[in-house]
């Protein structure tokens, strides 16, 4: 883990291989140059490396902390360390050239493991003035339970933190809004948050595989056979529903067809009710994954409404699905951004997926502060954090924006732990 840190705050880092000597950017040109070839897993562990190498103090300005940061989490997750305090301390001198108001946890050993990290996601809070650090927590799978508060970013471990859904297409559903509840609790391992409910989990599906640590070197073919699998399980859930249930107040009744460009397909809404509304909403926000559906559609499937000659349709059709056929590689973010996520139907009707280990009775709530709902845990009087959630279609009509809660009547102060 320190050396992350001396490779960061070094004005030129080397590689030593044998007697040769190769400066760090050349090393990574090579990499990004060939992932192709090589389809390494580290290739994104050496890339976010990269990244934070090439900032500049006088570029910090324009760099958002939180993606920055981010990459830092995940950065910390991936490395080794003998202490797991390490995670953050080992990365203490170099947060400071970047951010010196930033204020970050003394470095003491004394302190417990769940003490740095609680601290050090506190820090975070009071910084951004905001709760995405629970953007990146990820709650435990199965019946394994955390020695960490449920909200408390836990970096021991890659597999504990969550997709960062910055990259992707998604950057959550409501706007930014400042968390204003107070911090301090009789109990340093609670947190204060203003939230509403806005339904409740009441149907599960199956969880998408992911490029975990164990799994790291899987074989691509390998993950996208495991993806077409559980996203075939999702589109039975969805057509299961379309034909066993009652739409008639469904959010998706007047979803717009697939056959609308995919820029366009969450915004425009028909004026008759669509056949199959779940299985519309499922391929409306899996997007990332529409290279996997079209490995199985006709390559004869011609368009009628296009302007396009009859064989500029096949051949443009051809080349798509050949780039399709194509395996995905680790480093590709879009087939990614669904890894981890267990697809689930609440109360509302609404279809949504959160990489957290999802339950029937679980219940989605709005919190102030974050720009995503997030699923939480019954836990006496208090809640557990089981992950963020990406809902198809939750406006904020329906569930209210994070940035007016304080003033809605529905929306009360809760405690995670």
């Amino acid at each position: 883990m320190w050396t992350i840190q001396e490779f960061l705050l070094s004005k030129s880092a080397i590689f030593l291989m044998g007697n040769v000597k190769c400066p760090s950017l050349a090393l990574y040109t090579y990499y990004s140059l060939g992932k192709d070839l090589v389809k390494r897993a580290d290739l994104e562990h050496y890339r976010m490396r990269n990244a934070l190498f090439n900032v500049s103090p006088s570029s910090m300005d324009g760099l958002p902390f939180k993606i920055f940061m981010a990459t830092i989490i995940q950065l910390a997750a991936l490395n080794n360390a003998t202490d797991a305090r390490d995670k953050v301390y080992g990365m203490v001198a170099f947060l400071k050239s970047k951010w010196p108001d930033f204020q970050l946890p003394a470095v003491d050993y004394a302190k417990s493991v769940e003490d740095v990290y609680t601290q050090f996601t506190r820090s975070l809070i009071s910084t951004t003035k905001s709760l995405w650090p629970l953007d990146l927590v990820n709650g435990p799978v199965g019946p394994e339970s955390h020695d960490l508060p449920s909200w408390v970013l836990d970096m021991r471990h890659p597999d504990r933190l969550a997709p960062d859904w910055l990259f992707p297409n998604r950057r959550g559903c409501f706007s930014e809004s400042q968390y204003k509840s107070p911090m301090r609790s009789y109990n340093p391992g609670q947190l204060n948050v203003r939230a509403k409910s806005v339904g409740n989990v009441v149907r599960t599906s199956t969880r998408m595989p992911f490029w975990g640590s164990t799994t790291r070197e899987r074989p691509t073919k390998e993950m996208d056979l495991a993806r077409t699998a559980c996203l075939s399980e999702w589109t039975a859930f969805a057509i299961h529903l379309d034909t066993n249930e009652d739409h008639p107040s469904s959010p998706y009744t007047h979803l717009a067809s697939s056959k609308i460009p995919r820029r366009f397909r969450l915004r425009v809404e028909m004026e008759t009710p669509c056949l199959g509304p779940n299985a519309h909403a499922l391929e409306a926000f899996t997007t990332e994954l529409d290279y996997l559906r079209l490995r199985h559609k006709p390559e004869d499937e011609v368009s009628v409404n296009s302007l396009l000659s009859e064989s500029k349709i096949r051949a443009k059709q051809k080349r798509k699905k050949r780039k399709a056929e194509k395996d995905s590689s680790y480093c590709d973010e879009q087939p990614r951004a669904h890894d981890m996520c267990r697809l689930f139907l609440m109360s509302t009707g609404h279809l949504g997926e959160s990489p957290g280990d999802v339950r029937v009775g679980d219940s989605v709530w709005v919190i102030e502060g974050s720009s995503f709902p997030f699923v939480l845990r019954r836990r006496g009087k208090h809640f557990l954090v089981v992950g963020k959630a990406d809902i198809c279609l939750l406006r904020s009509w329906d569930a209210g924006e994070p940035s007016k809660l304080d003033g809605d009547p529905e929306a009360h102060v809760i405690v995670l732990v």
